[in-house]
């Protein structure tokens, strides 16, 4: 029915009772005009049109009568009808929403115009919406002239305009500066998460997964993840990652994705590749100790240096001491230097599998290094002297024993690879490729790369599954027990397959940091337009 008349009564006789005009509904009454749609559409067309009956009567107020009547200018009977009529669709919601979206729309143009984004403009804005709205003879008659509610609108619009451009302009400064400082603090910690995210990246390619709360600790990832169990979340990525770990040392050893990883394996590897190696054993002379090698092993043994200068009685590591003046000589034979890196790379392995020692780390470290920079220099004094083709294939022959070395450091008794092993050797920037691969993302998520071996695989659905059996028996009988023994048992699994499956790890698992855009938007909206205008509105049209 919107704001049409109300109904009439009509006798036999013909003569008509006044309108009828309900009166307030009660809370839980039906609505006395409409559907909530319809109310809607009535109240943004009754602000239309109030804006028409409005400046209708003020030109009444000051036109000849019969100009008046020959615009058809609303007269005060009309004005004070169509109030009556419109009673019922204010006492709405709907009617009140329509009624301040059809001012805001009126008027939300008006701040467009120059001069009008201003204290001064939005009083003018909001003192010419006053004036325009319909005075009814109430009205007049309350305060005893016909200019009085009229002239107390327009008042209060200049007023309602000027103070919400005001507060608007504060509170848009105040969000615009949050917001910048939002974008700030987003901006360093993605730069502190570079190393992690690119990590995660070239992870996430191999196939690696993690639990999506390790990148994005929200309060929802965080409920989803709690329903999966987080434990067991954390195993079944470990469970996941391991299968990826083993097919990316494969991939870097160059050995079939169904292979067996055993240290006879690898060693045969190593016999194959070290045929050029004995090439060189049989070279003359002696290898000169060069600038760069001399650089090299200066930085060997650092990472207890700082240490054994301020507690040199306790933190001493002889082996590295000991390694360090070896190094120290002027020249070395090729077959010297050949079988000291073999040496240094078999004492390594050994020393890296003892990870969580901080000395035999220390020295594990060391002879990678000291192994690297003899290497280094049988490549420089090979290419130095000519036998570039021979320096080619020595190259190619140490970056294969040296993988078959990690491989070997890191791999356990049960034929998989640990990849928290090579990413302590990745930590010296050592490893490239597949096996680089694997030490980022273990020195990035170690919790998503711990061996299946020992820490086990999810947990059993049997308590979940208790639970929901005496739950759903308590609620709902023998199918309720079973509905919750059901859901118990099933329910944590499939939460877990879907935030580790790929779909799951792009959309729970994948850094976001705000660009700050949407929030500018909003500081100018408030800044500049259409808010202050809708405040006024509000405020003036209810």
């Amino acid at each position: 029915m919107g704001w049409q008349d109300a109904p009439v009564i009509t006798s036999s006789s013909g003569w008509q009772s006044a309108p009828v005009v309900s009166a307030l509904p009660a809370m839980d009454a039906p609505d006395p005009t409409g559907s909530f749609g319809e109310n809607l559409a009535a109240g943004a067309g009754k602000a239309v049109v109030d804006i028409g009956r409005g400046a209708g009567q003020m030109a009444r107020s000051v036109l000849p009568k019969r100009f008046s009547d020959l615009l058809g200018l609303p007269t005060q009977a009309d004005i004070d009808e169509a109030a009556k009529r419109d009673a019922a669709l204010m006492s709405t919601g709907g009617g009140n929403i329509g009624n301040l979206a059809g001012n805001i729309a009126m008027f939300a143009p008006t701040a467009m115009i120059p001069g009008a984004n201003t204290v001064t403009g939005m009083a003018t804005v909001g003192s010419l919406m006053g004036a325009l709205r319909p005075v009814t003879t109430e009205e007049t008659q309350a305060n005893q002239s016909v200019l009085s509610p009229r002239v107390a609108s327009s008042a209060i619009g200049a007023l309602t305009g000027g103070a919400t451009k005001v507060l608007g302009g504060l509170g848009a400064e105040a969000f615009a500066r949050r917001a910048t400082s939002r974008v700030a603090e987003s901006a360093n910690l993605e730069a502190q998460n570079a190393v992690r995210d690119a990590a995660l990246r070239a992870g996430r390619n191999a196939g690696y997964v993690v639990p999506p709360s390790t990148i994005n600790p929200t309060i929802g990832r965080q409920a989803v993840e709690s329903i999966a169990g987080k434990i067991s979340t954390e195993q079944a990525a470990s469970n996941i990652n391991q299968k990826v770990t083993d097919t990316l040392g494969r991939e870097a050893l160059s050995l079939q994705p169904n292979a067996p990883l055993t240290e006879k394996i690898l060693e045969g590897i190593r016999k194959t590749a070290g045929q050029a190696y004995e090439v060189i054993k049989a070279i003359p002379g002696r290898i000169n100790a060069d600038p760069e090698f001399r650089q090299a092993t200066a930085a060997i043994g650092s990472d207890f240096a700082q240490a054994a200068k301020d507690f040199p009685a306790s933190t001493k590591n002889a082996a590295i001491e000991a390694l360090n003046a070896d190094l120290a000589g002027a020249s070395f034979s090729p077959r010297g230097i050949i079988e000291k890196v073999k040496q240094l790379r078999f004492e390594a392995g050994s020393n890296f599998k003892a990870f969580d020692d901080p000395g035999k780390l220390a020295l594990a470290r060391a002879q990678r290094q000291a192994a690297e920079a003899l290497d280094n220099l049988v490549e420089r004094n090979l290419t130095g002297s000519g036998q570039k083709a021979l320096s080619d294939a020595y190259q190619q022959a140490r970056v294969t024993i040296a993988k078959a070395h990690d491989v070997e450091s890191a791999l356990g008794a049960d034929g998989h690879i640990n990849a928290q092993v090579l990413a302590k050797i990745g930590d010296s920037k050592m490893l490239s490729g597949p096996l680089g691969t694997i030490a980022d993302f273990a020195g990035s998520f170690p919790k998503a790369v711990r061996l299946p071996s020992k820490i086990g695989s999810p947990e059993t659905t049997t308590l979940r599954s208790a639970i929901g059996i005496a739950t759903g028996t308590i609620m709902g009988g023998p199918a309720g027990g079973l509905a919750g023994a059901t859901i118990g048992a099933v329910g944590p699994a499939t939460v877990r397959q879907m935030m580790l499956s790929r779909p799951g790890q792009s959309l729970m698992a994948t850094p976001s940091y705000a660009t700050g855009a949407g929030a500018q938007r909003i500081a100018d909206l408030l800044r500049l337009r259409a808010l202050p205008t809708a405040g006024t509105a509000a405020v003036l049209n209810q």
